[in-house]
């Protein structure tokens, strides 16, 4: 199959780019399994993890668009926090940070679609439109519990 991707971008280089993305490691694993890549991949971006404001924001924003309101940040913060300083083995062995194992943005956003939907009462469904009193849903807030080996 690599043999056919090379000879695919050999026989089309004028019209032909290949992108290919994933974790360094195993991008590396990757460009050695054949030596004619990783002469053809001349360029790489490494994109840096998110901070834990950035996934602090992340979370706040998703929850909002998935009908949720956290109303303190601090445990969320806290939680991000200490995965960022903790360290934890990959599926390779190999000891990383723990929020990177767990995922980084998609452990943001697996957070954000774990909270519960809030109540919301439109004209359409309000109790004098369909004559039914609608449905109440209290969430009290509770700190974020979050476990990572160190």
């Amino acid at each position: 199959m690599i043999a056919e991707l090379i000879r695919a971008m050999v026989n089309h280089s004028d019209k032909l780019m290949v992108i290919v993305a994933g974790y360094a490691g195993k991008m590396q694993e990757f460009l050695d399994s054949n030596e004619g890549l990783r002469s053809r991949f001349t360029r790489g971006i490494t994109l840096p993890s998110y901070t834990v404001d950035e996934l602090v924001e992340i979370t706040i924003l998703k929850a909002t668009k998935g009908g949720s309101i956290i109303r303190n940040v601090e445990p969320l913060r806290q939680a991000y926090t200490d995965l960022a300083n903790a360290t934890a083995l990959d599926t390779t062995g190999r000891r990383r940070p723990a929020l990177d194992v767990l995922g980084n943005g998609r452990f943001a956003d697996t957070i954000s679609s774990g909270l519960p939907e809030r109540n919301v009462t439109t004209a359409s469904t309000s109790p004098a439109s369909s004559g039914r009193t609608p449905p109440t849903k209290s969430c009290r807030p509770s700190p974020v519990r979050i476990c990572a080996p160190r």
